[in-house]
């Protein structure tokens, strides 16, 4: 679909030159077309990426001219008196091996689609014989579509999960303690010390509890680099917190039971009690409490453990793709120098996005041209375009630049 817009873009430039080339033919005015095409041997450097996911890139032309699916670029401008519209096409499409974005992936094969229209009236403020000067505001399209295609470093998987899910465990079995903690004085004023069970009291007590879990696994897997795919492990984290704060109950009974007759009488002796069930680790509460609830813990861990995997794992065997279109306004300013009748200098240069489309986006292009006759000139030199766009989960950070050679028709 790309292709089919930029042929239509492309011969809609074509005939607008074409057009106003004849339109001059029966004016007195002076009305001069031209059409430019040209070959960019650019490489690419930055980085790209879809969601939490980016990777640096770092291509010269020779490492993927060989993966290069497509390129089509043409100009054309129309100039009557001292006012000119220029108008600039590209389209690429190109796919590369590009370095990981940390250790949980192996590989990453990116795929980028690219159009790129620019559009620019320019007026001419210097018009002498070796010497000419234009300004130029205008605005560029842009439409990126980006394939990112992973290999998952297993190994890498494995570790990243070990990792996520001992964080995890600690950070919840910490935050169910902390709130058993903050509320030993209500559970202790809720308590009937002449009722025969006042441990199974407490026990409940805790059990009814409401703790904020604030599920954080997936920040802890963004944070070593990895992705994560899939629904479930949010609940993975509340079902772990939940097996805790059943455990840190029992526990807290058992250690309530132990007490004498005197001291299950005393405010402290009970609190202690509460305060030492909810200080245990994750770990000594495995040793402390009934079978039932041990196999219970093991239980909500594993199946915590076993979110983080395979959701990492999903992660990377997925293929993202995103697209996304902007618009950059900008300024310029371009000039030709005449070396000698036939040979000019040429430069150019521009700045824009201001924020409306990319953060920043800027281009330069230095080079020479040679006329061979009235109708045909070539060009050759080099050129450089940076983008700079982070906007909806789709980061294009990079900079195409290479030499460029092409040959202009006037109409």
């Amino acid at each position: 679909m790309r292709l089919i817009g930029f042929i239509r873009c492309a011969a809609a430039l074509l005939l607008v030159a074409a057009g106003a080339s004849r339109a001059g033919e029966a004016d007195s005015s002076r009305t001069e077309a031209s059409v430019r095409s040209y070959f960019w041997a650019a490489g690419i450097k930055g980085d790209v990426g879809v969601g939490t996911v980016s990777a640096p890139v770092d291509v010269d032309f020779l490492d993927y001219a060989e993966d290069l699916q497509g390129a089509l670029l043409l100009q054309a401008e129309v100039r009557r008196g001292r006012w000119s519209l220029a108008m600039d096409a590209i389209w690429l499409q190109l796919s590369d091996d590009a370095g990981t974005p940390g250790p949980f992936l192996s590989t990453i094969d990116i795929q980028l689609d690219t159009v790129i229209l620019s559009i620019a009236p320019a007026y001419r403020v210097l018009n002498m014989d070796r010497l000419t000067a234009d300004v130029l505001v205008g605005a560029r399209y842009m439409d990126m579509r980006q394939k990112l295609e992973f290999t998952p470093d297993f190994a890498a998987v494995d570790t990243i999960s070990e990792q996520v899910v001992e964080t995890t465990a600690d950070r919840l079995s910490s935050a169910v303690g902390t709130a058993v903690d903050d509320a030993k004085d209500d559970i202790v004023d809720a308590l009937n010390p002449f009722d025969g069970n006042l441990a199974g009291q407490a026990g409940d007590a805790i059990a009814r509890l409401d703790v904020d879990v604030n599920p954080r696994a997936l920040d802890e897997i963004v944070a070593r680099g990895g992705g994560f795919s899939g629904e479930g492990l949010a609940d993975a984290e509340r079902r772990f917190a939940s097996a805790v704060r059943e455990a840190m109950a029992e526990r807290a009974e058992r250690l309530i039971d132990q007490l004498s007759p005197a001291d299950k009488l005393k405010r402290e002796a009970v609190e202690h009690a509460i305060r030492r069930a909810a200080n245990e680790s994750v770990d000594e509460l495995k040793r402390n409490v009934s079978d039932r609830k041990r196999d219970a813990l093991r239980a909500a861990e594993q199946a915590l453990a076993s979110g983080v995997e395979a959701g990492m794992t999903r992660a990377a065997d997925e293929d993202v793709v995103l697209s996304r279109d902007w618009v950059d306004p900008f300024v310029g300013v371009r000039a030709a120098v005449g070396l000698t009748d036939r040979l000019h200098a040429l430069v150019y240069g521009d700045i824009g996005g201001f924020g409306v489309g990319s953060d920043l986006t800027w281009q330069a292009f230095c080079g020479v041209s040679w006329t061979l006759n009235e109708r045909v000139s070539f060009e050759a030199g080099y050129r450089h375009l940076d983008i700079d766009y982070d906007h909806d989960n789709f980061l294009f950070d990079a900079a195409m630049s290479g030499g460029a050679v092409g040959v202009t028709f006037n109409l």
